[in-house]
């Protein structure tokens, strides 16, 4: 039978080596979960900017039709004015609506970061000293228990 100790160290060692890889998978998995919410963050940026852009050029079309049309018909009177000026007013609007909604998507996706995180669990400092402390002491226990008892039967032989 191995000695109190050397049971205890090895069960020291042993709770220590798990903690560190328990800590280090941690630590790999918060990295590809952020760098899951950083692609998606990019994509949805990506997809903001092709939609304004997309609008805007509408929004240009439009406006270049209604000058085309203004200046055939020859009414450029403040009617006309203000018809340009709630195309601007428009696109103005849509283009803080789809802001808005990337700074929503994107928070939502910080949001679903957090909750993942909060999910992979590292294990703390004292934590750790808690455990290591623990399975020493329950192996050298366990092992003066086994060797008390080996003594014990060899003592009534």
């Amino acid at each position: 039978m191995c000695e109190p100790t050397t049971l205890a160290a090895l069960a020291i060692a042993s709770t220590g080596f798990s903690i560190y890889t328990q800590n280090q998978a941690a630590r790999q998995q918060f990295r590809a979960q952020r760098q899951q919410a950083e692609a998606a963050m990019e994509e949805q940026q990506a997809a903001a900017e092709i939609e304004l852009g997309a609008r805007l050029k509408e929004f240009r079309k439009q406006r270049a039709r209604a000058r085309v049309a203004g200046g055939e018909s020859g009414a450029q009177g403040q009617s006309y004015a203000v018809a340009l000026n709630q195309s601007i007013q428009d696109q103005d609007e849509i283009a803080g609506i789809i802001n808005k909604n990337l700074a929503l998507g994107q928070r939502s996706t910080l949001l679903d970061l957090a909750s993942a995180n909060a999910a992979t669990r590292t294990v703390s400092g004292l934590e750790a000293g808690l455990q290591i402390a623990t399975a020493g002491t329950a192996a050298y226990s366990s092992a003066k228990k086994a060797e008390t008892t080996i003594k014990g039967a060899g003592s009534k032989n």
